[in-house]
Formats: C-alpha cells, sequence, structure tokens
C-alpha cells in the first residue's frame, strides 16, 4: 500500500488525464441517445443502439476495437484542455503554413462549394466554419470543451458530443458531410470514412480539407486510399501545398424497371393467353 502511495505521487501528471473538467465547463452527456445537445426534431434523430439491421433503423458498424478506444478518449481530452487555445494557435499561425491563405482560402473553397443542407460538420472544432454552412446545420466534436467554445461563438447552433467512428444519427440523414482540419487526427481515418458515407443521403456530398501529416495521413496517395470505400466516388482532388482539398459523392441508386415505367407514364401490359412467359 505504501509503495502504491509512492508512486501516485511521483506519476507525472499529463494534461487531460486523470483530471476533472472544469467547474465552468458543461458535462456533455457521452451516451449518444441522451445527448442534451441533440439536433432539433425535423431534421435527424440520434438512433438508439441495435444488434443487428432492420427496417428504418441505423446499420452503423460496432466501432472501434478496445485498443483503438483509449486512443479517442485520449484525443478528445487533449483536445478539451487546449479549446482556449485551438484558434491562436493553429488557425491564425499554423495553416498559413499549410495552405497560401490561410483560413481565407480554406472559407472561399468551402464557399465555393455550395454545400447543401441539412449539413453534418466533423469535426466542427471550436465552430470555425460553421457559420460558412447553411441551416439546418450539426457540429459534432468529441472534445467537451471545443463543443463549448463552439456554442459561445453559435449560440443559436446545434451541437452534439460524438464519436466519428459511431455517428449517433440514422442513415442517409445529411444531404452534406464537411471534414476540415480533422480527418488527420483520427487514430483510424480508415474507419472513419464509411461512416460519413453512411449518414448521407444518395446524391450527398462528402466535403473535406485534409492536411498532410503524419502518422495517419503523411501523403495524398494515403488519403485517396481511405476514400476509396464501397458508396462512395470521388469526383474532385486537389492538393493545395500541405492541404487536399476533395468532393466525394455518394451516388443515387439505379432505377428500377418499374421506376422507368412509371416516369415515362406507360404501364406494363398483362401477358396474353398463351403467350412465353
Amino acid at each position: 500500500m505504501a509503495n502504491s502511495g509512492r508512486n501516485r505521487r511521483l506519476r507525472p501528471a499529463l494534461p487531460g488525464l486523470g483530471e476533472k473538467p472544469p467547474a465552468e465547463q458543461p458535462r456533455y452527456e457521452r451516451r449518444h441517445h441522451q445527448n442534451p445537445l441533440r439536433a432539433p426534431d425535423g431534421l435527424v434523430r440520434p438512433a438508439a443502439p441495435v444488434s443487428g439491421a432492420s427496417p428504418g433503423r441505423s446499420t452503423r458498424p460496432a466501432g472501434l476495437a478496445g485498443r483503438h478506444r483509449w486512443l479517442v478518449r485520449l484525443v478528445g481530452r487533449v483536445y478539451s484542455r487546449w479549446a482556449g487555445r485551438y484558434d491562436a494557435v493553429v488557425t491564425h499561425r499554423l495553416l498559413p503554413l499549410i495552405v497560401p491563405g490561410g483560413r481565407d482560402a480554406v472559407a472561399r473553397w468551402l464557399s465555393g462549394e455550395r454545400p447543401a443542407p441539412p449539413v453534418l460538420d466533423l469535426p466542427t472544432g471550436t465552430g470555425q466554419y460553421l457559420g460558412l454552412l447553411p441551416a439546418p446545420n450539426v457540429g459534432v466534436d468529441l472534445a467537451p470543451g471545443m463543443l463549448a467554445a463552439a456554442k459561445t461563438r453559435h449560440p443559436g447552433a446545434a451541437f452534439v458530443q460524438g464519436d466519428a467512428y459511431r455517428l449517433p444519427f440514422r442513415d442517409g440523414s445529411f444531404t452534406t458531410v464537411v471534414t476540415i482540419l480533422g480527418l488527420h487526427l483520427f487514430p483510424r481515418p480508415a474507419a472513419a470514412v464509411p461512416e460519413m458515407t453512411r449518414v448521407l443521403r444518395p446524391g450527398g456530398v462528402l466535403l473535406g480539407a485534409v492536411p498532410l501529416a503524419w502518422p495517419y495521413l503523411p501523403t495524398p496517395r494515403a488519403l485517396r486510399r481511405i476514400l476509396d470505400v464501397p458508396g462512395l466516388h470521388l469526383e474532385h482532388f486537389e492538393r493545395r501545398r500541405f492541404l487536399v482539398v476533395f468532393r466525394a459523392r455518394r451516388p443515387e441508386p439505379a432505377p428500377s424497371a418499374a421506376t422507368d415505367e412509371r416516369s415515362s407514364g406507360r404501364r406494363a401490359s398483362p401477358p396474353q393467353p398463351g403467350a412465353a412467359v
């Protein structure tokens, strides 16, 4: 017992680990189906956990394996503690080094893509780009500190604390999913892209601005590889210094023969007696 107490005293204090959040930060509910900052009614509804696929319910995957969950929680805690300095360090100092023009260049690109509502902003961070998105929109982030900063910037917006590997929304909830300066931070970005595709409606668009950074997305080839998922078609891919912007679309389902007949106003004639069927 004495040794364990001495070890606790000698253990280094890591930022964001083993510390309670400050009292001024709201305590967001972690369970997505009871999130107090859920999206407004009529937009999307968080889906209850299900063991298998069933009509009208979410078919989302089970999430990451245990060896990755601790890293996801660590990232959320570190960025929650760093939320107050994020804009000053990343937006105003590092981003101009990554892409010419910095935030203004990213904002011009996003406005030029004309995202259609409803829009999911993932991860929303401090809400830097949420004001450029048409309503209705929802900002999702894993870090409570980031959500608190975003809520201060956009008091009337909807925010949800959620995991990018297990989004708390039903299939086909959004017309546009936007991911800006976040995909390179995910421990397994290849597992997050299929989940973003799942919540897209047929014909919906995934827009991304991703820095090329170690260890997860060091090259454009690595980013192209994770975007090559079933049900997602890459339409535009452009490198701008150390930033890659892309647009990918979830294709519309192919129309069936019955749909073609209804759209053309013709009805199929019944087979004549004695005719081969």
